[in-house]
């Protein structure tokens, strides 16, 4: 990775870091003292009822990051093409949403391969899962494969569009703090210690949200962490794209089609547990992690190349 304004990069990447952990999680443990439980079991399901102040803070925590990066630009005088805001051609905004694809049959086989899973695209088996879990999204799903017929091709076309569309409007939020501000100020760091650096904070931003109204009441603490660590392995893939194209939008483009993905797994078999799959779609991600460590983008082989002459 290049060194570039190392000195200036590192000094901006802790202020962003102090201020938005700390208005951030400061705000989040006042919402709660304040508004108490921020979300509501309903009765005869696994379902949570959201509160406005859940609502709050999950909007806090989405806008938060970019709002303190776009602070930090301005104060520094930062371009923020400097940290990746610029548009990196056609052809890496199309092949993002692929390798989404590609990752999402890679945590479809794997549950397969090892026997935990069979194949079934019909969707049943999602439904018996969430039956057996006693939630009323099973008799949701169960209604909508029966009006719907085969819905796992058209969710996947539709969400690789979508993945497209959201990840450009969407990444000057979600990637622009992490994979722009902080990684660029993790420069003078080897690319797999900067890239998981990076990835492991963004996860820990979100740790008050999903304790307060996030999935672990839903799915339990074992798929929560899970999901968590997923989230902080797919930051090394994200800050491959972020380097090799010089831009987030393509990084952007992967980390929203990645999660649009996401339930294409246990939609597409049958058998096994939520957390069974969880671990599968981890082992996914990390599989695709260690690609990305060892044929590393050009830029940061080029600087740990300078770094070892040295």
């Amino acid at each position: 990775m290049s060194g570039e304004h190392r000195g200036g990069g590192d000094s901006a990447a802790w202020r962003f870091i102090t201020w938005t952990f700390g208005i951030g999680w400061g705000l989040a443990a006042l919402l709660r003292t304040i508004t108490g439980p921020m979300s509501v079991p309903v009765e005869y399901s696994a379902r949570i009822e959201t509160t406005p102040a859940a609502i709050i803070l999950s909007v806090l925590f989405f806008l938060l990051p970019a709002i303190m990066a776009f602070t930090v630009a301005r104060s520094t005088r930062t371009p923020l093409r400097r940290w990746g805001l610029r548009w990196p051609g056609l052809t890496p905004l199309l092949i993002a949403p692929l390798v989404a694809l590609g990752l999402a049959l890679l945590a479809t086989a794997l549950p397969v391969i090892l026997g935990i899973s069979e194949f079934e695209p019909s969707g049943m088996g999602e439904v018996q899962r969430l039956a057996e879990e006693q939630r009323i999204e099973a008799l949701e799903l169960k209604l909508q494969l029966e009006d719907e017929g085969a819905v796992l091709s058209r969710k996947i076309g539709v969400r690789l569009l979508g993945g497209l569309i959201l990840g450009l409007l969407f990444a000057p939020i979600i990637e622009l703090p992490w994979r722009g501000l902080l990684l660029t100020g993790l420069s003078g760091h080897r690319f797999a210690i900067a890239s998981l650096t990076a990835g492991a904070v963004a996860a820990a931003w979100w740790l008050p949200h999903e304790l307060l109204v996030g999935s672990a009441g839903v799915h339990g603490s074992g798929i929560w962490a899970v999901t968590l660590i997923s989230y902080a392995l797919l930051g090394i893939p994200l800050a491959w794209a972020r380097i090799q194209t010089d831009s987030i939008l393509p990084a952007g483009v992967l980390a929203v089609t990645v999660s649009a993905m996401s339930e294409i797994p246990a939609l597409a078999t049958a058998g096994g547990s939520h957390l069974q799959l969880e671990l599968c779609g981890m082992a996914a991600v990390g599989l695709l992690a260690a690609a990305a460590i060892i044929w590393q983008p050009k830029t940061a082989q080029s600087s740990e190349g300078g770094r070892a002459e040295q």
